[in-house]
């Protein structure tokens, strides 16, 4: 029943324990409906730190990998990851303190160990901005959507604000969902020329047509960042 698939999943999401992953707390059920509690955070959308410089950017990206690194390791995979579910925070002082970030809203994630996911699979799942071409074309699904999704984050926020498909977002929402299984996007360094070349082509892996030709993980775009 509906009822038993939430309290099966959220107890699979409560078990997500991770300094990067906004946790859940407590779940249980009132006479009408069964509910959750989960963490409260006091930061914004990712986009909020859009013009920042790379380097200080970085340590957000970074954290974003290691929650999602995280997840597919408990064999779960997001299918939302997009500005608005990577909250910032900054720590240290006001303007220059260090970024970091939580990975939130598991709404719409899939669990592979429970061969179930929270949404009814029906129609494109997930925000067409940031999703696969697997996920637009309606095809079988794997964690590497979520490495495409960070893949267009990182361009966005390493660019200083562009969509590797701004030109069709802008275009509408068809446009977009064209774009992204068929057009290929600007090399990050050539929109940013601050960009280190490593940085750019690693960016660009993750946001392969095809799924077996981007990185396995989100390793890589650490270890890139991190030099």
């Amino acid at each position: 029943s509906a009822r038993r698939r939430f309290f099966r999943e959220f107890n699979t999401i409560a078990g997500i324990q991770h300094p990067c992953c906004l946790r859940v707390f407590e779940i249980g059920e009132t006479k009408t409906s069964p509910y959750f509690t989960m963490e409260l955070h006091p930061g914004r959308s990712c986009t909020s730190v859009i013009g920042e410089p790379p380097n200080s950017v970085a340590p957000m990206l970074v954290d974003l990998t290691l929650a999602t690194d995280y997840i597919h390791s408990q064999g779960v995979v997001h299918r939302d990851i997009k500005p608005s579910n990577v909250l910032v925070q900054r720590f240290g002082e006001k303007e220059s303190g260090k970024l970091s970030c939580k990975l939130a809203d598991f709404g719409l994630a899939k669990f592979y160990q429970l061969d179930s996911s929270l949404t009814n699979e029906r129609g494109l799942v997930g925000t067409p901005a940031y999703c696969a071409p697997e996920q637009i074309d309606g095809n079988e699904i794997d964690h590497r959507v979520d490495l495409y999704a960070i893949g267009v984050l990182a361009f966005e926020l390493l660019s200083g604000g562009r969509h590797p498909f701004a030109e069709a977002r802008s275009n509408g929402m068809n446009a977009l969902l064209h774009a992204q299984p068929t057009t290929q996007p600007p090399r990050l360094i050539d929109v940013n020329p601050n960009i280190p070349e490593p940085v750019s082509d690693v960016v660009a892996s993750y946001l392969s047509k095809q799924p077996d030709l981007r990185p396995s993980s989100a390793l890589p775009l650490r270890r890139v960042l991190c030099e």
